[in-house]
């Protein structure tokens, strides 16, 4: 089975339309990419984590330690606890109906039934990316200033797809863009064993994702 690719319509309703947490799902799925992942993730799983672990990290409150000696379930499980709660609190002001939503989040409240068929190469990789430190991200009007003042860019990435930051609803509109692009490179196929059909004519059981 294979699940359609988000668009840029489909990301901004997810997310709620929200800055920060459009932010935050680029800038994590940039530096952990779920790629060989995602057969086995709702989009919704997907998002939490890439914005819940960029955050962690990024305001130092990852714990190492615990990501090393951890499964993957166990990781997730851990951004998912605080994840969830903001993310329904966002989706709830989304005027998609959850009959449209709900195929791009396939899978049942069975997460580490599912987790447990990821390969193990992919997660001591994205162990390693969770454990590195994340990275400045600079639009292109900051690009050209630093430049022009001879900084080392070394250190910084630069987003070309988005010309300024001074306006936060155009620029979740431009990162909303940008994750549907970043996700077209991600497969469409849904883990098999785990694929779970609703009828859009009753109502589908909560499965982690909220309403849309």
């Amino acid at each position: 089975m294979k699940r359609t690719k988000p668009t840029k319509d489909i990301i901004w309703n997810a997310t709620g339309g929200d800055y920060n947490l459009l932010k935050h799902v680029h800038h994590g799925l940039y530096e952990c990419p779920l790629k060989e992942v995602y057969s086995f993730l709702n989009l919704n799983e997907l998002i939490v984590f890439a914005s819940e672990s960029w955050e962690a990290r990024n305001r130092g409150e990852l714990n190492e330690q615990f990501i090393q000696e951890s499964d993957i379930y166990s990781i997730f499980n851990e951004f998912n606890q605080k994840g969830f709660k903001r993310l329904n609190g966002l989706q709830s002001k989304s005027i998609k109906l959850k009959a449209e939503y709900i195929k791009y989040n396939p899978h049942g409240k069975n997460l580490k039934q599912r987790l447990s068929n990821v390969c193990k190469t992919e997660i001591e990789k994205m162990k390693n990316q969770l454990k590195g430190k994340t990275k400045q991200y600079i639009a292109e009007e900051e690009y050209y200033r630093m430049r022009g003042l001879q900084l080392n860019m070394q250190d910084y990435i630069f987003m070309r797809f988005l010309t300024s930051e001074r306006n936060r609803n155009k620029s979740a509109k431009k990162y909303a863009v940008e994750i549907s692009r970043m996700l077209r490179d991600y497969s469409a196929l849904i883990a098999p064993s785990f694929k779970k059909s609703y009828s859009l004519a009753i109502n589908p059981p909560l499965v982690q994702q909220s309403l849309i």
